[in-house]
């Protein structure tokens, strides 16, 4: 499995993000070509497209794409990459398919980020995610 975001997915196939036609088809096809470097799972992070942020997720072995999607509140923080894909190689690990550990993964990170939100804090210091935690064991 393997987690880019957009950026780093283009790079590994060799394209640049200005010559991209970001539709839901184009970006299938993107994450097929990564796949086709040795994952057979791969989730491309952080698409932003108006106001919404989608991964897109495939897999391979079951020539299978899906997009989750959150509301963007236009800030970025610290850190949500790395709880995601924590949250998702856990899942996996402990069974679920990618789909459900996608779909968990984004529904944690837009809730812990909605929640940041109400406060006046750096986002370099990250998201006030620890409450949240129990979320996880549903």
């Amino acid at each position: 499995m393997v987690t880019p975001n957009l950026t780093e997915a283009l790079i590994l196939i060799g394209e640049n993000l200005n010559n991209t036609n970001l539709n839901e088809s184009n970006l299938v096809n993107i994450a097929k070509q990564v796949s086709n470097l040795g994952p057979s799972k791969v989730v491309i992070t952080g698409i932003k497209i108006k106001d919404y942020i989608y991964n897109l997720s495939f897999d391979k072995n079951l020539d299978e794409a899906y997009f989750t999607s959150s509301p963007f509140n236009n800030i970025s923080y610290s850190g949500t990459g790395d709880i995601f894909t924590s949250i998702l190689t856990g899942m996996i690990l402990n069974g679920h398919s990618l789909k459900n550990s996608v779909i968990k993964a984004n529904n944690f990170i837009s809730n812990v980020i909605s929640y940041t939100s109400k406060f006046d804090t750096d986002r370099n210091d990250g998201v006030m995610f620890e409450m949240f935690l129990n979320e996880l064991t549903n």
